[in-house]
Order: C-alpha cells, then structure tokens, then sequence
C-alpha cells in the first residue's frame, strides 16, 4: 500500500459500492474484515431518522469491508461523515477472515445522539453494501429489531427526547422503517 494511502472499515451505508463510486471515486474495495468487541446500533443525526454507528459489546464483532482510499478520498468522508460534529474518526484494528491484521480509521457517532428506527431506503443501501461485500444479513437484522424494540419502548413509556417531540408536531416520521407514529411526552402533574 502507498504511504498516500490507508484502510477505511465501512459497516453501513458506505458498504455499498455505488455509494462509494459516488462520494470517493478512487476508494478501492479490499474485502470484508470484522472488528472485535463492538456492535451495530442506529442513532438520529438530526433527520429524524436512525444511522449506523458502532458501540463497544465485549464478545460481539461487527462485520464490515475495508476500502483502500486516499487522502482526498479521506476528506470527502470527512464532509459526508459531518466529521467532527456528527461522527468522530478512529484508528481501529480489523481482522480480515484471512486472518490479517488491519490498521483502519473508520467514523464513529458522537455520544449525544440518540437511538433511532432507520429508513426503508437507509436500510436497502446498507444491505446493498453487505451483498457488495457477502456479509451474511443476521447482524443487521438483530440490530434493525432491537432499535425498532427499544424506541417502540421508549414513546410508549413516555421517555422520548426533543427530536421524536418535535416528529410527532410534524406527524409521523413516514420515512421510517417502523412505519409508526410518535407519541409525544405526556407531562405529570
């Protein structure tokens, strides 16, 4: 690999090649690796709706690809990724089911953000990218559920944040996956 060049680890919608043609013409695909001891989760950025991001679980692993991308490939990730704000970058170390060891960056969201259901459309480009790469769909559907689960579970509790009230002044959230309405905060008196 030239000095130009690093490891980038995708684990949502950036598997998906098209998607990669488009922002980072020259990021070459490399293959499908995993990164020990965390998990996939989604979580609003301020479209109402969910996006992946990655969260330490000791024992479980996320699957993913790595890209070969340059510096200016870096740098339009950076703008689409809304690093630093939305996503920080890390240094990350990735197997490959060769069993290579990996140095990658790869974008995690910051820590303010809260679970959020994905769209329909958010969630076919990220099983796109795991066709692309042949990464096999349980994990993605285990996260999809038990996002659906836990926000489902938080409106009917009652514990919704700002964004969700602000989705059910709006109506519901019809791009989302779960396909629900948002209930909003019911004041105690």
């Amino acid at each position: 690999m030239s000095p130009a060049t690093q490891f980038y680890f995708a684990y949502g919608s950036n598997l998906s090649h098209v998607q990669m043609r488009s922002r980072c013409p020259r990021a070459i695909p490399y293959g499908r690796a995993y990164l020990p001891d965390y998990q996939i989760d989604f979580k609003e950025n301020g479209s109402r709706c969910g996006v992946t991001t990655i969260e330490p679980a000791l024992g479980k692993f996320v699957e993913g690809g790595l890209y070969r991308i340059t510096g200016e490939c870096r740098k339009q990730l950076d703008r689409f990724e809304g690093y630093p704000f939305t996503y920080y970058r890390e240094k990350i170390r990735v197997f490959t089911y060769d069993h290579q060891e990996i140095m990658a960056i790869t974008y995690v969201m910051q820590d303010h953000f809260y679970r959020a259901v994905p769209s329909v459309g958010y969630v076919r480009r990220i099983e796109e990218g795991y066709k692309d790469f042949r990464i096999p769909m349980d994990t993605l559907r285990s996260a999809y559920n038990s996002v659906k689960r836990s926000v489902y579970h938080r409106e009917i509790r009652g514990a919704t944040h700002a964004r969700t009230n602000r989705s059910a002044e709006m109506g519901d959230c019809t791009s989302c996956a779960a396909g629900h309405i948002f209930l909003p905060n019911v004041k105690k008196t």
